[in-house]
């Protein structure tokens, strides 16, 4: 956890060096990468917090195996692996 804050303690820093501005973000082409990147990174969120916070718990309760479970998980990585794939 830490790590990822210092990450993006220092990635928000460096953007914000890099494009000074709102109106840069639209304007430069740093700016476009940047905005294609928190998109894609904001497209991630929704099926990182099903894993954790409804995944996880149904395959500590049912225990290894459950086919539901199970697909449901595949799905989410399939999800996941799409959008990164972009």
């Amino acid at each position: 956890m830490v790590r990822a804050g210092w990450t993006s303690n220092t990635g928000g820093f460096a953007a914000w060096q890099q494009v000074g501005a709102i109106p840069a973000l639209v304007g430069t082409t740093y700016g476009r990468w940047l905005l294609l990147k928190l998109g894609l990174f904001a497209a991630l969120l929704p099926p990182a917090a099903q894993n954790l916070l409804v995944w996880r718990r149904r395959l500590a309760a049912a225990g290894p195996g459950t086919d539901e479970t199970v697909a449901g998980v595949q799905r989410n990585v399939l999800v996941e692996s799409a959008v990164v794939a972009g």
